[in-house]
C-alpha cells in the first residue's frame, strides 16, 4: 500500500481569506496546499474595500504598500431614486480619521477591488513557490485522530490529500462546514439583490460613485 505523504495544512478555496492564510503559512515554512474548485481565477468585484484590521494583517505580511499602490480614491457616493433624483450624497473621505492610535493604527477602509486583492496575494504566494491548484474540488474528508484525509476531484480523477489540519475558507456554501455537520445561521432573501459594478459610463461625473 502506497503511503500518502502528509502536509501540515490544506486550505480549501483561494479567495482573500484562503490566500492570506496560505501567505502567512508559507512565510513560517509551514507546508500547505491551497485548492479551488473554479477552473480559472475569479474575475470581478464581490467586495471593494479592506477594513483597518485587514490592513493590519497585510502590513504584518509586509504587503500593505503594494495594496496602497493599487488603491482607488475615496469618492463621494450619490444616491438616486427611481425618478433619477439625487436624494443624498455621502463623502466617505470626510469621515476618515487621519490620526492613528496604538490600538487602532489603521484608519478608514482601503478601496481596492477583490480581483486586484486576490491577484496581489497570489503573486506574493508565488514568491514562496506556492500556487493555487485550480479545478480541484473537495468532495469529502475523513477525520482521524491526528490528521484528515481529504478527497479531491480533479479532471475526472480522485486524489486523497493527508493533512494535519483542514481549513475551510469556502464561504457560506462551505463544503468543509457541511461535511463537519456545522450549521450556518442566517437566511437568504431571494427578493433582495445588490449589484455592484466598477465601470466607466459616459455622461456621468467621474468624481463620484452612484447608488
Amino acid at each position: 500500500m502506497t503511503q500518502i505523504p502528509i502536509i501540515d495544512v490544506l486550505v480549501v478555496r483561494a479567495g482573500p481569506t484562503g490566500l492570506t492564510l496560505a501567505c502567512d503559512l508559507a512565510r513560517r515554512d509551514v507546508s500547505c496546499r491551497i485548492i479551488d474548485q473554479e477552473a480559472t481565477h475569479h474575475i470581478g468585484t464581490r467586495a471593494r474595500a479592506l477594513s483597518p484590521r485587514s490592513q493590519e494583517i497585510l502590513d504584518d505580511l509586509d504587503m500593505l504598500e503594494q495594496f496602497f499602490a493599487h488603491a482607488e480614491p475615496h469618492l463621494p457616493m450619490r444616491f438616486y431614486n427611481r425618478e433619477n433624483q439625487l436624494i443624498r450624497e455621502v463623502d466617505s473621505a470626510s469621515h476618515a480619521v487621519a490620526s492613528s492610535t496604538p490600538d487602532a493604527p489603521y484608519r478608514g477602509n482601503l478601496i481596492i477591488s477583490q480581483q486586484r486583492t486576490e491577484t496581489l496575494l497570489r503573486e506574493h504566494l508565488a514568491t514562496s513557490g506556492l500556487f493555487v491548484e485550480l479545478s480541484s474540488r473537495l468532495v469529502g474528508y475523513t477525520q482521524h485522530r491526528e490528521y484528515v484525509v481529504a478527497r479531491i476531484a480533479r479532471a475526472g480523477m480522485i486524489e486523497d490529500i493527508q493533512a494535519r489540519y483542514l481549513v475551510g475558507c469556502d464561504g457560506g456554501a462551505s463544503t468543509v462546514r457541511k461535511c463537519a455537520g456545522i450549521s450556518f445561521l442566517g437566511e437568504t432573501r431571494e427578493n433582495e439583490h445588490l449589484f455592484l459594478g466598477s465601470v466607466n459610463v459616459s455622461g456621468l461625473d467621474p468624481t463620484a460613485r452612484y447608488l
